[in-house]
């Protein structure tokens, strides 16, 4: 089956909704949203869209259905930054090396950009997949931070990486 990714825009919205809010409810241990986005109204899932200092893409299958997704946002202090956001694929299509196409994407939006010199990204330091997907793209650890409370309720520390495209 051939996958590919694209970004979303303004009217994909409910397409976002579906797909981010599929991982919040079936991953809840490795998501910690910055809001509660099960109450996002139309207007607020558009407004992710149509930011200009970041992008949101769906993982496409040869159907045409989204069956993953990831973003990634400028640093709001120093634009020079921005940070890997959101991935998630859906079940059935992992360990199919899609994860390529989510970085990929990301980098390249980042690279248009012109002038974001480090991608940074944060996960939980039980997470085995995400560290070997960052390890791969040549990330490199930068810390451990003191352990916080997910929203499943775990208190676990999260780790940080960072890759230099400039």
């Amino acid at each position: 089956m051939n996958f590919s990714i694209r970004q979303l825009k303004k009217d994909d919205w409910q397409t976002l909704r579906q797909i981010r809010l599929e991982a919040l409810r079936l991953h809840p241990n490795f998501f910690a949203p910055s809001r509660d986005e099960f109450k996002f109204t139309e207007t607020d899932w558009k407004e992710r869209l149509i930011n200009p200092d970041g992008a949101s893409f769906g993982l496409i299958n040869g159907k045409n259905e989204t069956i993953g997704l990831t973003g990634i946002n400028r640093d709001k202090k120093d634009r020079a930054f921005a940070w890997l956001v959101s991935s998630y694929i859906q079940a059935p299509h992992r360990r199919m090396n899609l994860t390529r196409l989510l970085y990929e994407a990301r980098i390249q939006w980042a690279k248009d950009q012109n002038d974001i010199h480090t991608l940074v990204v944060h996960h939980r330091e039980d997470n085995e997949a995400s560290r070997r997907s960052h390890q791969k793209f040549n990330f490199e650890f930068i810390k451990t931070y003191s352990p916080e409370v997910w929203p499943n309720g775990e208190v676990v520390p999260y780790v940080e990486y960072r890759l230099k495209i400039k």
